[in-house]
């Protein structure tokens, strides 16, 4: 490794305050694999019809994300830890 990149890399002699034991909210990991499982997403649409050029897949146009998905956990979770 570059010595630069050693030096920049290096947390060890530095004082990070604490970390998180220090911290006034707590640390919260949000386990989402299990929620984004249960998507959809990639799947081919019911309303595919034989000899349409197209594919009709209103659950990409139509239906929230898998990012939306992802904010709508974040806000409640937030909401749960401030309110």
């Amino acid at each position: 490794m570059l010595p630069e990149l050693e030096e920049e890399l290096s947390f060890e002699n530095e004082d990070c305050g604490g970390g998180v034991t220090e911290r006034q909210l707590p640390v919260v990991l949000l386990n989402i694999t299990q929620s984004i499982n249960f998507r959809k997403d990639d799947h081919p649409s019911v309303y595919e019809k034989i000899g349409r050029r197209a594919k009709q897949d209103c659950g990409h146009w139509c239906l929230p994300g898998v990012p939306d998905e992802w904010n709508e956990l974040i806000c409640a979770t937030f909401c749960l830890f401030v309110f």
